[in-house]
C-alpha cells in the first residue's frame, strides 16, 4: 500500500469521525426540552417563594398588577415576576427521572428553595460542578437548567419592589417638605413661603415627582436626621419619604414599607432643589 492511498484512508476516517461527532452533539441538542410544555404563563396569578431560614414571599396578580402579600405589602417590579414565570418555559439541557438519580446529592429532598407557581411546584438543588446548570425538580424528572433566577429568589424582599415611586397615573396636590409647602389650587401650584421660582417650576416639581423611578431598591434604614417629605395624592392619600442619604445620591426612605429607593444622581436637583432657593427675606406677612 502506497504512501498516498495511507493517506486518502486516513482523511476519509476522519471525515467519518466528524460526521459521528457531528450527528452525536445532534442528538444532544436535540434532548433539549421546555421543562413544562404548554405553560400557560398568563394564566398564573400567585407565585409563593419558600426559603430555608429566610421569610416566605408570596406574590399575587390584582388584575394586571403584581404584588407582594408577604413579608412586605408593595407593588412589584414586572421584571422580578416575569423572570420567575420564565422557569416554567426554559430549557433543559439535560433530565433524569427522579428515581434514578440521588436526590439528596442533587440538594432536592430538603431544598434551600421551592418556587410554585400556582400549583406547579419547582425544587431548586444545587449547581452542577462542570457547567455550572442548576437541578430543578418538577413533577418526576430533575432538569438542568441555566442558573438565572436562584440567586434573585434568595434576595431580600425589597429586591422585588417596583422601582417607580409612585403608581400609575398618580396625581399629586401637595408637597410638604419640612420649611415649605407647595399646594396645587385651581390648576396652579401655589407656595406657603415665597421663594423666587416660577409656577412652571412647581409644576415640573410635581410631574418629578409623578414620574419618578429609582435605579434600584433596598431594605430600609432608619435615617440619622428627620427630613420627611410628604406627598397628597388628588384621591387624598398620604405617603411620606424620608431622606436617608443625598451624598452621593439621593436615597429616599418608605418606612411604612421598609425599603428605600436609590435615584439618580440627577434627581435630587429634580425632587429637592427649591428646598434650597427659600428666600429668608420674602416671608409672607400678615396683612
Amino acid at each position: 500500500m502506497n504512501k498516498k492511498l495511507l493517506i486518502n484512508i486516513g482523511l476519509l476516517a476522519f471525515i467519518v469521525l466528524l460526521v459521528i461527532v457531528g450527528t452525536s452533539t445532534n442528538e444532544e441538542e436535540s434532548q433539549e426540552t421546555i421543562i413544562v410544555p404548554d405553560f400557560d404563563i398568563a394564566s398564573i396569578n400567585d407565585i409563593v417563594i419558600t426559603r430555608k431560614d429566610k421569610p416566605e414571599l408570596h406574590f399575587n396578580k390584582q388584575g394586571e398588577i403584581w404584588r407582594m402579600e408577604s413579608p412586605l405589602k408593595i407593588r412589584v417590579n414586572i421584571a422580578r415576576i416575569n423572570a420567575m414565570l420564565k422557569l416554567a418555559v426554559s430549557e433543559s439541557h439535560g433530565q433524569f427521572n427522579k428515581n434514578e438519580v440521588d436526590l439528596a446529592e442533587l440538594g432536592l429532598v430538603t431544598p434551600k428553595i421551592s418556587m410554585t407557581l400556582n400549583n406547579v411546584l419547582f425544587k431548586f438543588g444545587v449547581t452542577d460542578g462542570i457547567d455550572q446548570r442548576r437541578y430543578v425538580l418538577y413533577d418526576d424528572t430533575v432538569f438542568m437548567v441555566n442558573d438565572f433566577l436562584y440567586a434573585q429568589l434568595d434576595s431580600k424582599p425589597g429586591f422585588f419592589a417596583d422601582t417607580q415611586l409612585l403608581p400609575e397615573g398618580t396625581k399629586l396636590k401637595q408637597i410638604e417638605f419640612p420649611n415649605n409647602t407647595f399646594t396645587l389650587k385651581n390648576n396652579v401650584w401655589t407656595m406657603q413661603q415665597l421663594m423666587d421660582i416660577k409656577p412652571d417650576q412647581l409644576k415640573r416639581l410635581a410631574f418629578s415627582w409623578e414620574n419618578a423611578a429609582a435605579i434600584s431598591v433596598s431594605s430600609y434604614q432608619q435615617p440619622q436626621q428627620d427630613f420627611p417629605i410628604i406627598l397628597t395624592t388628588s384621591d387624598d392619600k398620604i405617603i411620606r419619604y424620608e431622606i436617608i442619604s443625598n451624598n452621593p445620591y439621593l436615597i429616599l426612605g418608605r418606612k411604612d414599607l421598609e425599603i428605600q429607593y436609590h435615584m439618580g444622581s440627577d434627581e435630587a436637583e429634580k425632587l429637592l432643589f427649591q428646598e434650597n432657593e427659600i428666600k429668608k427675606d420674602e416671608q409672607p406677612t400678615d396683612q
